[in-house]
């Protein structure tokens, strides 16, 4: 009799434990939250009287920590200035690479993401321009090198993995900004497939520009090279609907930014939960000549 309860335990308890892992794979959430940044910070060598780097350093790392984004995506960073924000963010690494010569020369479109949360699988940063391996191009009437650099993050506590990219499109050529916009659509199809990918930058095109269009797949013409079917959300847009939304350049005036050209953008298997621009001044100072872009994002953690 006593063998017998004993066995009876030990069965009881076996098919306990059997059956903990499927509650747990239940209980288990289905996305993962993530909070993302894009933020132009402007040159830190630019000539810029009261607004110059060293005067307003503060106000940019503060408004990073205020956000604090898992992920941030930063465009005109000379090296020096990464140099400053690593050292303010230590928690953060770095994707980047200068677009003058492919290692610390001029602007770079990094991004930095948290390190304790994300491990880095892969990452690069290619030229928009023909030959997109060659640093340094400069290409369909742009007058200075342009990027995107990307990253691929797995979570640590998960094993999920998506891509990010960052980008600063050009400031004069139309033909430049429509054929990055291919460009990087390509790139984003080759990577990821089109999809679990989050695409930050200051594109220097309005959201009706035909750049812009077409990235997010509103234009139902074929675009000359590529891009394939993907279509990127516009997050901003998505969460505020018709909704006036303000600009994103103060050009260190205007009180109330009526020019909207920096973006975060997403795959649509991404859920937007919240968007914003950042607005906030100090003392009437600007942290930059751009104001910073927020979003909160759901992405699924299935495996593809």
């Amino acid at each position: 009799m006593f063998l017998r309860t004993c066995l009876v335990l030990m069965l009881a308890m076996a098919s306990c434990q059997l059956a903990r892992p499927t509650s747990e794979a239940a209980d288990a959430p289905a996305s993962a939250t993530l909070e993302v940044m894009s933020f132009n910070i402007r040159y830190g060598t630019a000539n810029d009287g009261d607004n110059r780097w060293e005067l307003r350093r503060e106000l940019v790392i503060e408004r990073m920590q205020a956000a604090a984004p898992e992920v941030l995506g930063l465009q005109e960073a000379l090296a020096f200035q990464l140099d400053e924000i690593s050292a303010a963010l230590p928690n953060y690494a770095i994707e980047a690479a200068g677009r003058d010569d492919g290692k610390r020369g001029g602007e770079h479109t990094a991004i930095l993401f948290d390190a304790t949360r994300f491990e880095r699988l892969d990452g690069a940063t290619f030229w928009l321009a023909p030959d997109p391996k060659q640093p340094g191009a400069v290409a369909w009437g742009a007058n200075l090198p342009r990027t995107c650099t990307w990253v691929q993050l797995r979570e640590r506590a998960t094993g999920a993995a998506w891509f990010v990219f960052n980008t600063h499109w050009d400031h004069q050529s139309q033909e430049s900004r429509a054929r990055s916009g291919w460009l990087i659509r390509d790139m984003i199809q080759e990577l990821t497939g089109g999809s679990r990918a989050v695409l930050l930058g200051d594109f220097n095109a309005a959201e009706d520009n035909p750049a812009i269009v077409r990235l997010r797949g509103d234009d139902p013409t074929r675009p000359p090279i590529g891009g394939g079917d993907l279509m990127l959300v516009d997050t901003l847009r998505q969460v505020q609907g018709d909704r006036a939304l303000g600009g994103t350049f103060n050009g260190w005036q205007n009180a109330q930014p009526e020019r909207r050209i920096d973006y975060v953008f997403a795959t649509p298997d991404i859920t937007i939960t919240k968007a914003a621009i950042d607005l906030t001044q100090v003392q009437s100072h600007w942290p930059s000549d751009h104001c910073p872009v927020l979003a909160t994002l759901s992405i699924p953690l299935s495996q593809r």
